[in-house]
């Protein structure tokens, strides 16, 4: 939503100018690409909207704090994933050890292998709560490392822009709302880099 806003803005921008120039000079109107700006033309008149763009998808595959987090939560994941496989191995050993003894008539009495019976079933559902438990909270903390990610390209990009001053960064992914953008506005590579360099002098490597 906040990139279709983003680019809603921009397209109003240059649709106001476009008419503003249009209405007072009654003459044809067209935009120029020049490098970091998008330039409105009409006669002598021009309004330019300095505007750049970043591959997300690049910035997260190429960015290290990016890839820390990541490894960090794949690494959680799969402990969380291995313990519930623990536990449930042990409960079907034991349902198999039931199925067993019902079928060698080793219990002393029906109600003996009915009390077996609800105390498996109890543990059943009590595994089935604790993954779905689990489930839940890796999302929230999935989704909490996403927040803490989108917040530190925020903040750095607000710090970077005060020297270039673009009225608009723009984010382009795959399936987004931007399909195509000039190359000449794509400063992915040089963000990924600053970035990275920052996160290297802060971690001490």
């Amino acid at each position: 939503m906040k990139q279709a806003s983003f680019i809603f803005n921009v397209i109003i921008l240059v649709a106001v100018a476009v008419l503003y120039l249009l209405h007072f000079t009654g003459k044809k109107a067209q935009i120029i690409p020049d490098r970091k700006k998008v330039v409105v033309t009409a006669g002598h008149d021009t309004l330019t909207a300095p505007i750049v763009y970043v591959n997300l998808d690049s910035l997260l595959l190429q960015y290290k704090y990016s890839k820390d987090l990541n490894d960090n939560f794949l690494k959680k994941k799969e402990k969380v994933k291995a313990d519930l496989n623990d536990k449930m191995q042990a409960f079907e050993k034991e349902v198999a050890a039931f199925q067993d003894k019902v079928k060698r008539g080793s219990f002393l009495s029906q109600e003996s292998a009915e009390t077996q019976q609800a105390e498996l079933l109890e543990k059943k559902q009590s595994l089935e709560q604790l993954q779905t438990e689990m489930s839940g909270r890796l999302m929230d903390e999935q989704e909490k490392l996403n927040h803490q990610l989108y917040d530190s390209i925020v903040s750095f990009l607000k710090v970077y822009n005060k020297k270039y001053n673009y009225q608009y960064i723009l984010s382009r992914s795959y399936g987004g709302d931007m399909l195509l953008g000039n190359d000449q506005l794509n400063i992915t590579g040089t963000i990924i880099q600053i970035m990275n360099q920052q996160y290297d002098n802060k971690s001490g490597r």
